[in-house]
């Protein structure tokens, strides 16, 4: 059984994310986003970023796009 956790990032701080969902696999810890094309077809884009546990996703105020990890780290995921 697989758990994920995700959220819509609707912040400017990650333009290559913005609209786009964002999830993690609490067993893996690799995150990946749902990318919707112009004919509304979905793909899973790899992120290439390894979380271990994560449990949440949060736009934060500043327009961040934060990981929280059961593992107790907090991380911000950056670029675009």
């Amino acid at each position: 059984m697989l758990f994920r956790s995700g959220l819509v990032h609707r912040a400017e701080r990650v333009p290559a994310l913005q609209g786009v969902y964002v999830f993690g696999d609490f067993c893996s810890g690799e995150i990946s986003a749902l990318v919707l094309d112009a004919q509304g077809t979905a793909t899973v884009r790899r992120l290439d970023i390894h979380v271990d546990q994560p449990t949440a996703f949060v736009d934060s105020p500043r327009g961040d796009l934060v990981v929280l990890s059961r593992a107790g780290d907090v991380l911000r995921i950056t670029g675009g």
